[in-house]
């Protein structure tokens, strides 16, 4: 007989067995219409889904680090309502992320929210990859990295960025990355 343990559940967010169970519509507000988010199980392609479950209703900027969550739908069929962004990459070393578009992502998702657009980063859990854009996007906006990582933490879920790879990256590049000029 197989035994499930959900041993908590913080922001609805459940982990059972070792594994987080993200519910529908599983965002947190990191900062005013700045949100770090997951990928609902029912809301991934290869299930075949038919109904995306952000619309352009919810976000009018989204990046997508999850390579089978479903893009994000249109309730009303005009194209200007809305952009996601996708850099689909796994939750591993930090090594094997594609660091450019990364970086790239995360100074699209700063100047969409610093211009007035609600924001969703998203990835699967919604703890580590969209944790180390939304960490990035907060250094770009002036914060400390460990200040943006305790306010990840805080807001989204304690176990957020618990990758050390991204965590010990973050410290060691993240100012440098995000705040240089332009060239």
């Amino acid at each position: 007989m197989t035994s499930t343990t959900t041993t908590e559940a913080v922001n609805d967010i459940k982990v059972v067995d070792g594994y987080f169970v993200i519910p529908p519509k599983s965002w947190s507000e990191i900062l005013p219409n700045l949100y770090q988010g997951g990928t609902c199980d029912e809301d991934i392609i290869r299930k075949g889904g038919v109904k995306p479950e952000i619309t352009s209703e919810d976000f009018q900027f989204v990046v997508t680090a999850y390579p089978h969550a479903m893009p994000i739908g249109n309730n009303d069929g005009r194209a200007d309502m809305f952009l996601e962004l996708r850099v689909p990459f796994g939750d591993s070393h930090i090594a094997h992320a594609p660091m450019p578009s990364v970086i790239q992502a995360a100074k699209s998702a700063y100047s969409a929210w610093n211009n007035g657009l609600k924001t969703l980063i998203r990835c699967q859990a919604g703890m580590n990859r969209s944790g180390l854009i939304t960490a990035l996007v907060l250094v770009k906006h002036g914060m400390d990295v460990d200040d943006a990582i305790s306010l990840i933490r805080e807001k989204r879920h304690h176990l957020a960025l618990y990758n050390a790879s991204y965590t010990d990256w973050l410290r060691a590049n993240a100012v440098q990355v995000m705040r240089k000029e332009a060239q």
